[in-house]
């Protein structure tokens, strides 16, 4: 669902001159007692992993596009980024 939904997301925006990005994800937290981590190649949790998968794909379709990443806790934490850039 949450790649299906981006690239729905930059079909329908692609050839728009004043779209220029997209944010993958607002607000990576806790949900349903599952917390996200970055760059531990957990399918279940890496943040990273998604966000770096889902980001290909709207790049597919969408070359030229600015893609914006948040860290994880509400985008406030980046560890992890250092160690493991996207």
């Amino acid at each position: 669902m949450f790649f299906e939904c981006a690239e729905a997301f930059a079909k329908r925006y692609k050839d728009n001159p004043l779209v220029i990005g997209t944010d993958i994800r607002n607000e990576i937290r806790k949900a349903h007692g599952i917390e996200g981590t970055w760059g531990d190649h957990n399918p279940l949790t890496d943040w990273r992993r998604a966000a770096k998968k889902c980001s290909e794909k709207v790049l597919a379709i969408a070359p030229h596009w600015l893609i914006l990443v948040g860290g994880l806790h509400y985008q406030l934490d980046l560890t992890g980024v250092q160690n493991a850039p996207l």
